[in-house]
């Protein structure tokens, strides 16, 4: 397996693409490339996540229905909703949504509004929270929603590794877990696992921080969940595009498409053909699926 390189690896790959120097470190430092290029870096992540669903950024949320309650909190790290990956467990059928404002108005008021399954609406702009239609009554109580979004987290610490010397609060990350080191030392040979408090390697004491993953570059050792090579791509055409070099813009840019549709060819599988037609209707479940009528 390819190792993930750190942010000062690639401000450094890129600085020697550029022609210019080349930083001994990123955050934090005065270095012109390093302060010049690292808010590319920071940039890069947002930009390229709202290109494509990447399954390095797919989480997937649970929420249990409470008699009454309309509103529940979506994930911190929420950006977006996968399509057509919400599902009502208790029911075992696909949620519809999520849906538009007029549609949602139109449920919620409307005097003739027969809901074979229930809806929801995304107001992540509004406390961050899914909104359900109808409300959810004393039956519903306890059922579970879950569905899969795209996470706005795209970069880990460097992962912990047996041997290594670290500097005190230096952050690693291992088993999905993240933690810092108390003192300066030597990792010994048994990787931190715990999830409170402060536990011994066998040569450092490290401390519980999390699980949460990162929307930003904190020290020179952290790797990103994307495609490196796009993201060198990336801090290219940013940098060609400030010192005002647009033919060599463009060039990069037919770069970045090349290498961006060589990844979603690989990540995309083989389609998905409906064989229902248009005019085909699913009630229950998967719009490319029948509702019944099948064997097994």
């Amino acid at each position: 397996m390819a190792v993930a390189i750190t942010l000062l690896q690639l401000v450094q790959d890129v600085a020697v693409l550029l022609g210019v120097d080349v930083p001994s470190a990123v955050v934090g430092s005065n270095n012109a490339t390093a302060k010049k290029l690292l808010p590319y870096l920071h940039s890069a992540g947002p930009r390229i996540r709202a290109m494509y669903a990447f399954p390095q950024l797919t989480r997937e949320h649970e929420i249990t229905l409470v008699d009454s309650q309309q509103s529940y909190a979506l994930p911190d790290d929420f950006d977006s909703q996968n399509p057509r990956t919400a599902w009502d467990q208790g029911n075992n059928w696909m949620l519809r949504g999520p849906i538009s404002g007029a549609d949602y108005q139109y449920l919620e008021q409307s005097l003739a509004n027969v809901k074979v399954r229930k809806s929801f609406r995304l107001f992540k702009w509004t406390d961050n929270q899914i909104w359900i239609s109808p409300t959810p009554s004393a039956s519903d109580a306890g059922t579970l929603y879950s569905l899969e979004y795209q996470s706005k987290t795209w970069i880990r610490h460097q992962t912990w590794a047996s041997g290594t010397s670290y500097t005190a609060n230096a952050k690693v990350w291992y088993n999905g877990n993240r933690y810092f080191a108390v003192t300066s030392g030597t990792a010994g040979a048994t990787p931190p696992t715990h999830t409170t408090g402060t536990i011994s390697d066998g040569g450092l004491q490290w401390t519980y921080i999390s699980t949460q993953l990162q929307e930003r570059f904190l020290q020179d050792t952290d790797v990103c969940l994307l495609d490196e090579e796009l993201i060198k791509l990336f801090v290219q055409i940013e940098y060609y595009k400030d010192v005002g070099q647009s033919d060599t813009v463009q060039l990069k840019l037919a770069d970045f498409r090349e290498h961006y549709q060589r990844i979603c060819t690989n990540l995309r599988g083989s389609s998905t053909i409906n064989f229902l037609g248009s005019d085909s209707a699913s009630l229950l479940g998967d719009p490319l699926l029948s509702d019944g009528g099948w064997t097994t």
